[in-house]
């Protein structure tokens, strides 16, 4: 008895454009199991195909610039992506992808990643703070710094540093979680506040006098 011939989820065409992306694309297919929603990357930091083209599991495909989590999400109508739905999904690839600048790197990702790892390290060194890690569970290289413990040369290092970041360089974010603070702290905060808006005010009545006396007003 013949074996019977498996089922590719994907064509050729299709496994061939994915796997050739820009490594700075995360391509993961989705499972479902047990109503929860898995996510495999579809290649290695090397640029090595993880990809199975006959899994039967398949139910989606995710892919993320940067993980930046704003993915484009393909579906797996009926088990398939023939070559019919090539043109389709190419496009929508191809339109998700005019999104973001073009990757100027043509390194593989682990390359990159121990680039950005790097620069961790070397941020954390210029500041002499330690970072602490969004996810515990994985060495991803985006992190944060406790500033409340910081001494005040420390928080001095940072501010300097961030006064020289430009639209060129790493995204920065200062979160204020105000969520669960209670009262006390919420007054010692407004302290704060008060502190920094009279010190800002007698910067700039100094400034303004000096400009005065300068100019003999």
């Amino acid at each position: 008895m013949p074996t019977p011939k498996k089922h590719r989820w994907i064509c050729e065409e299709l496994e061939e454009f994915l796997l050739t992306l820009h490594p700075a694309y995360d391509i993961r297919v989705e499972k479902i199991r047990y109503g929860d929603f898995l996510y495999f990357p579809i290649r290695d930091e090397d640029g090595n195909s993880w990809l199975d083209p006959y899994d039967p599991e398949i139910s989606g495909i995710k892919i993320d610039y940067m993980k930046n989590d704003r993915p484009l999400n393909i579906r797996v109508e009926d088990g398939e992506l023939g070559s019919a739905d090539a043109p389709g999904v190419k496009k929508l690839v191809e339109e998700y992808m005019e999104m973001f600048p073009k990757p100027t790197w043509t390194d593989h990702l682990r390359e990159l990643r121990a680039m950005q790892n790097g620069l961790r390290s070397a941020i954390c060194k210029c500041v002499e703070a330690d970072y602490v890690l969004h996810n515990e569970m994985f060495d991803f290289p985006s992190f944060s710094i406790g500033v409340n413990g910081l001494l005040p040369y420390q928080k001095m290092r940072l501010c300097d540093f961030i006064s020289y970041l430009g639209e060129n360089e790493i995204d920065v974010r200062v979160e204020f979680n105000l969520e669960h603070v209670e009262e006390d702290r919420i007054y010692a905060t407004q302290e704060c506040l008060a502190l920094t808006e009279a010190a800002i005010a007698e910067e700039e009545q100094s400034e303004e006098d000096d400009w005065r006396d300068k100019y003999g007003l």
